[in-house]
């Protein structure tokens, strides 16, 4: 596509002459669309925040949509798959503020929705090898010195490549990629991908040990120098998994109290 398209493509979808087909998102951080403009289809996804924190942090490219295009350009330097950006959008209307981001629509299912429709069984080869490639690559960006804080089933798309097993998923949204500091950090973002597929569905034993294999094979000093590091790592990742249940069920509402019936003799 010529820079006078694009810039031509953005200002209609900015202004609002793209047709909403879809919301996949509302909330206090973000809104995020599927429209669809002259037949093509594009994801716009629209930071919600304070405008005046907005226009300060864009003077040093500390926005969350900043840090996910960065964070998006390292990863693929590190070969990892990531959603294609077309463009970030600032508007610098006075007092309103705000960014965008604009993607091609990929129509393929996250991770949550694929496990959610393959309900998992013995001897399942698809879902292992999804399995291997998802590990495969969290060990590849492990092995790259980083960790992805939101590498959760919802921000992982399964499209052709990946239902083989030949390939990781495309990922979204990652704007919480830091530097990697200790095992421990990986370990964290592990139980959150384990946490999250087993609320997605059924998530089978073996393919979470398959899973976990790939990320040592692609991610040498993940817990290096242990005897048995596939019995340690999942003993780490069993910890936070713990964790997580703790502060699921402190979060569940009480149970109602059963309002007194009537006297009786």
């Amino acid at each position: 596509m010529a820079q006078g398209d694009v810039g031509g493509l953005l200002v209609r979808l900015v202004e609002g002459e793209a047709r909403c087909l879809e919301t996949f998102k509302d909330d206090a951080r973000s809104l995020v669309r599927l429209l669809e403009l002259e037949g093509r289809r594009w994801v716009v996804k629209r930071y919600r925040g304070s405008p005046w924190k907005t226009a300060t942090h864009h003077l040093v490219g500390r926005t969350p949509a900043w840090r996910e295009w960065r964070n998006a350009q390292r990863l693929r330097r590190c070969g990892v798959r990531v959603i294609d950006l077309l463009a970030l959008i600032h508007d610098d209307h006075f007092g309103r503020w705000s960014q965008s981001l604009v993607t091609p629509y990929v129509a393929a299912p996250n991770l949550q929705q694929w496990i959610h429709h393959r309900p998992g069984c013995p001897g399942s080869g698809p879902r292992r090898a999804v399995a291997a490639a998802v590990g495969a690559q969290l060990g590849v960006i492990g092995a790259a010195g980083y960790v992805n804080r939101d590498h959760k089933v919802s921000n992982l798309l399964v499209d052709r490549a990946c239902a083989q097993g030949a390939a990781g998923p495309l990922i979204l949204d990652p704007a919480r990629l830091k530097r990697r500091t200790t095992d421990r950090v990986v370990f964290k973002t592990l139980a959150l991908l384990a946490w999250t597929a087993r609320r997605a569905g059924a998530v089978n034993l073996r393919e979470q040990f398959t899973c976990l294999r790939a990320v040592l094979a692609a991610d040498p000093r993940l817990a290096r120098g242990r005897p048995q590091r596939l019995r340690h790592a999942a003993s780490e990742i069993q910890i936070f998994l713990d964790d997580f249940q703790r502060r699921a069920e402190a979060r569940r509402p009480a149970p109602p109290v059963a309002e007194p019936g009537p006297l009786t003799r």
